[in-house]
């Protein structure tokens, strides 16, 4: 389960809305249900402050599962646990699928990466980012779900699912002009 499934699914056990996430973690309910639905990559500093928010925090494990790497420190890591691995820029490059400039502008940490330009480096590098328990347990966190059932690109069935008869969850309607080009996008629910 990849780090965005795991935060949207403690966030719904412990019934979260998406405006209150939204309020905590200082961006647009909007850009909450676009992380949702995988339209829009979720950054590595907004990661963070949802896993605060629901008392969770995001570590760099190795194959045992011992932390290497924790919190906001991880980016500003990521060279020398390269090194730690014996492994050089262009390795990691091509394990990744990245480019050599890309792999050193994220090791430099000028900048919050996206969580998944960060889990992939890592990746290449034998490691792997966790969501893990803060010090104190979640307040009166219900018990565990069964997942729903999966749909098209890996999302729950239900996240598919017009929540009102208002609310079309990734789709929209008009026009956006993007630079020279014009893209269309849709917000009626498709034919059934």
């Amino acid at each position: 389960m990849s780090i965005v499934a795991e935060l949207i699914t403690v966030t719904k056990q412990l019934g979260i809305k998406d405006v209150t996430l939204a309020g905590a973690v200082g961006v647009h309910p909007g850009t909450v249900s676009r992380w949702r639905c995988g339209s829009v990559g979720l950054s590595y500093s907004n990661a963070l402050a949802w896993a605060a928010y629901i008392e969770r925090r995001l570590a760099a494990v190795d194959e045992a599962g011992d932390v290497v790497a924790e919190g906001e420190k991880i980016p500003g890591q990521l060279r020398a646990l390269r090194e730690r691995a014996g492994l050089v820029k262009g390795e990691v490059a091509e394990r990744s699928g990245m480019s050599v400039h890309v792999v050193a502008y994220h090791e430099r940490a000028a900048h919050s990466p996206f969580l998944g330009t960060i889990d992939r480096q890592l990746s290449a590098l034998g490691y792997r980012l966790a969501l893990l328990i803060s010090g104190r347990p979640p307040v009166e966190a219900p018990e565990p779900t069964i997942p729903p059932e999966v749909g098209p690109g890996g999302l729950p069935d239900q996240a598919l699912q017009p929540r009102n008869e208002h609310s079309f969850p990734c789709h929209f309607t008009g026009r956006k002009h993007a630079g020279r080009r014009s893209i269309d996008f849709r917000s009626e629910p498709p034919n059934k």
